[in-house]
């Protein structure tokens, strides 16, 4: 608790220094963190600014003699985004940091700014496979497995169900794994070794499944927190960032909600559900469709209403 007290010290003077306009806003967007802080893995966002990154020197060296807590810049890395190479070569006389790039791993999570690759989501594939027992698989019964498919093997792809719009293949992947090990105790087995589908097999136990989780329903199930987030708490510090989600987690959301008007800023005039518990998009989809896909995303009632 002491540590986090004073690791919350160095938000703060970013965050002060951001409102004497002596670091610029990082982007149209309300995008108030600068920073993010997990014990002792920062990652700060900084523009390529020469000015800046001398401020943020200044600022992490005056912390440094405060709290006694120095920065190493020799063991941090500099990534850029979206950055021009005049950018990047005053970064690398400016600060000595090593050059990296996307993606990159934080918090043991897979960073990007573009699509993932099948190459790296293999990664958390074979870190489940990994996770087998392996000998002692010949040890365990049919309810054993049960167990640990059920409280192991479906666990480990949960962190990346909650930060990742996964593809079809990974959770077919997964399925393969979980499915051997469950069958026949190994990582991969022939067909004909399944004596029920698996369909059955991941329904609850009350209702005649084994009670082993659907990664599909429950990654929906996860992003839709996201959108309950982002819809009840928008002061949230990544709540302008457009987070990608599954079009049948949105549809799920959407049907569950009905929005309460209020002064119209935080409702969307085209998608939320504020006309007497329906949408424009269901109230008239030809109209909607002609309308640009980012007025859609972005359009609020008070500005539908104020705009000429």
């Amino acid at each position: 608790m002491l540590f986090i007290l004073v690791m919350d010290v160095l938000n703060s003077l970013f965050t002060k220094a951001g409102e004497l306009e002596l670091l610029q806003p990082l982007s149209r967007r309300n995008l108030g963190q600068r920073i993010s802080l997990y014990t002792d893995d920062v990652a700060m966002s900084i523009r390529p600014v020469e000015e800046e990154m001398g401020l943020t020197l200044e600022i992490l060296h005056k912390f440094g003699e405060a709290s006694g807590l120095h920065c190493n810049l020799q063991k941090s890395c500099v990534i850029p985004i979206r950055c021009e190479p005049s950018h990047m070569e005053m970064v690398s006389s400016t600060l000595p940091c090593t050059p990296a790039a996307f993606p990159c791993t934080y918090l043991g999570l897979l960073v990007s700014i573009k699509q993932f690759r099948k190459a790296e989501l293999l990664l958390w594939i074979e870190r489940i496979g990994d996770k087998l027992p392996a000998w002692k698989a010949s040890l365990m019964n049919m309810a054993g497995r049960v167990t640990w498919v059920r409280f192991v093997l479906s666990a480990i792809p949960i962190y990346v169900l909650i930060a990742i719009k996964v593809p079809k293949w990974f959770i077919r992947s997964i399925d393969k794994i979980r499915r051997a090990f469950m069958w026949k105790g190994q990582k991969q087995v022939n067909g004909g070794s399944c004596l029920v589908g698996w369909d059955k097999v991941q329904r609850p136990l009350d209702y005649g499944g084994l009670g082993i989780l659907n990664l599909e329903f429950m990654g929906w199930a996860l992003q839709i927190r996201w959108l309950w987030l982002k819809t009840t708490d928008p002061n949230r510090a990544w709540a302008g960032l457009d987070i990608q989600v599954h079009p049948n987690a949105t549809a799920m959301f959407n049907i569950g909600m009905e929005t309460r008007v209020g002064d119209g800023s935080s409702t969307l005039s085209w998608s939320d559900r504020w006309l007497m518990g329906c949408s424009l998009q269901e109230i008239t989809p030809a109209v909607v469709a002609a309308v640009p896909q980012n007025t859609r995303k972005c359009r609020t009632v008070a500005e539908s209403l104020t705009s000429s």
